[in-house]
């Protein structure tokens, strides 16, 4: 099925800003930070309420100079953690009356975060119901809005990183090797992870899990200018399980159909501990991913 054009129902802004991806994302999404910048210039902003999941609801609210109070809410249709976040976007209960009938109803907004180097492209794309609502919105200045948003936003990405200094932090990088480089890339981009292009060349990907975490996917020939010894074959023997921490169950789940569908294939059934739900999958050269998903609350308890 060809997707939906909705060209002529959306909105859509862009900005760069100077900061690495994990940084925006968690200014984005973390309430101590939205109430910093959310908001044109010279407005302020509260978050009652951020269940940060699918299907859970937000609401924010943007309180004008003279002390207008302006709600808004929606629910998160789609969650992916420091690559995109999808929700509904609807004025609440409380927007002055007078304000009511030019206010567009049934937004749905898609948020992307993508490296660009050190820094990160952000895309927002705002989709109407129809037209004639995304002419409501565009009149009433939304693209000015989320620019001054976004200038308020740059200061405070700005003030934060300096506040947390600039300390290279430690990195892993797991080096494994592979029997056709092309393959290995083309699975794990189908599972989801991207690539560093600085890195990456005809002997060696370097493929970004997080922004601490990578896998450097070497030929064969490239691998053992690294060591003495002989190459095992992780489909007759393991040599390492490479263990993953996930968000979520729901994304240990994603991860693995996406590995299964583009060609890997799972190793086990998976486990559910109460305090920690496991699944993986190993990929077209049998190397192991462990994920998981550790719920900190259970583990209190227990």
């Amino acid at each position: 099925m060809s997707p939906v054009d909705t060209s002529d129902r959306e909105i859509v802004i862009e900005r760069v800003f100077d900061a690495p991806r994990k940084l925006v994302w968690d200014v984005w999404t973390e309430p101590k930070h939205i109430t910093q910048w959310w908001g044109p210039r010279g407005y302020s902003a509260r978050v009652p309420l951020l269940d940060f999941k699918p299907g859970g609801k937000w609401q924010y609210i943007m309180v004008a100079p003279d002390g207008a109070e302006f709600p808004i809410h929606g629910v998160f249709l789609e969650v992916v953690p420091l690559e995109k976040i999808v929700t509904t976007d609807e004025f609440g209960e409380g927007t002055p009356e007078e304000m009511k009938s030019a206010l567009p109803k049934g937004i749905v907004v898609t948020v992307t975060f993508a490296d660009e180097g050190r820094k990160t492209k952000l895309t927002l794309r705002i989709v109407h119901a129809t037209p004639e609502e995304k002419a409501k919105h565009a009149a009433m200045g939304v693209v000015a809005g989320w620019n001054s948003s976004f200038e308020c936003m740059d200061e405070h990405l700005a003030k934060f990183g300096a506040s947390i200094g600039t300390k290279m932090k430690s990195k892993i990088f797991v080096n494994l090797p592979v029997k056709d480089l092309k393959r290995s890339m083309d699975f794990f981009a189908a599972v989801g992870f991207t690539f560093h292009s600085q890195f990456t060349d005809e002997t060696a990907a370097c493929m970004v899990v997080t922004d601490d975490i990578y896998a450097m996917l070497l030929t064969e020939a490239k691998f053992k200018e690294f060591t003495p010894n002989a190459i095992g074959d992780a489909m007759k023997a393991t040599e390492v399980i490479i263990a993953l921490s996930c968000d979520n169950r729901p994304r240990v789940e994603e991860l693995v159909c996406k590995a299964v569908a583009a060609g890997g294939s799972t190793y086990t059934e998976p486990k559910d501990y109460g305090f920690m739900y496991q699944h993986g999958f190993q990929d077209p050269d049998g190397h192991i991913w462990e994920l998981f998903y550790m719920d900190e609350s259970a583990i209190q308890k227990s």
